[in-house]
């Protein structure tokens, strides 16, 4: 596990449709970065707060990486979403307000457990959907499309860090049912900020609304969206098991070593 920086600069315009011309599944992958600059820094925050109460010298070092990875991602999300708004006449401000709510009300009103709880809820989501952007292998390739790339070099590093939140939770605190408990609880204010932002996105570019409601239903995702909706299923099933570890879920593909 390292650190690495994507080296090619995000200076292409960021169309609504570069995932493979799609509209409405560049429109999710696109709101789904709206979110992550300042999650990430949550993310940052709530690790450094635990890092002295860990005596386990090889987790202290996983959590440094961790650190470096996300600050990294923090920073090149931020440049995308600005480059997504300015290619598309969005207000990035107004997009990415309730998530800076959010996580102001998690970092002002909420303990460190819960916060570092909420961490671990969130990277877990997040490596599901890592692993459902390498279903598709032309993601990492040489010759694939800039923001696959960038998109790959990001979720490779979401799978390389995926149990480092995780083991910090169960070192300092070891509460199972809690983890579970905000695990439900963030899953519910995920679903709400993204469809949110989602359809903020289809409103203020004057796409199809109603064509946007019933691509949801009936649509593709990567493959299908009712198979991405199984597989986000399976992993959330998997989190609320006695035993389960993030090493025993997630693997990271052999063709899944991105080009920066």
């Amino acid at each position: 596990m390292q650190a690495d920086k994507f080296m090619t600069p995000l200076t292409t315009p960021i169309s609504m449709s570069w995932l493979d011309d799609d509209v409405f599944a560049t429109t999710i992958m696109n709101a789904f970065s709206i979110g992550l600059p300042v999650g990430e820094r949550f993310f940052i925050k709530s690790l450094k707060e635990h890092m002295s109460l860990l005596d386990n010298e090889d987790l202290v070092t996983q959590c440094t990486i961790f650190i470096e990875q996300e600050v990294n991602h923090s920073k090149l999300h931020q440049a995308y979403n600005k480059r997504f708004c300015e290619t598309n006449g969005l207000d990035l401000g107004e997009l990415e307000a309730p998530f800076i709510n959010a996580f102001h009300y998690l970092n002002s009103e909420r303990t460190p457990q819960i916060r570092l709880a909420t961490t671990v809820a969130i990277e877990h989501l997040t490596a599901i959907t890592s692993t459902l952007v390498f279903e598709e292998r032309d993601w990492a390739a040489p010759d694939a499309h800039l923001i696959k790339r960038f998109w790959a070099w990001h979720c490779f590093e979401e799978l390389e860090h995926c149990s480092v939140a995780f083991d910090v939770y169960q070192q300092v605190y070891d509460e199972r049912e809690v983890l579970r408990e905000v695990f439900d609880n963030t899953l519910a204010d995920l679903i709400r900020l993204y469809k949110l932002t989602a359809f903020s996105i289809v409103v203020r570019t004057r796409s199809n609304i109603k064509a946007f409601r019933q691509w949801l239903e009936t649509g593709n995702t990567y493959r299908h969206f009712d198979y991405a909706f199984q597989q986000f299923s399976a992993g959330i099933a998997a989190f609320h098991t006695a035993h389960f570890h993030p090493t025993h879920h997630f693997t990271v593909p052999a063709h899944a070593k991105p080009v920066r």
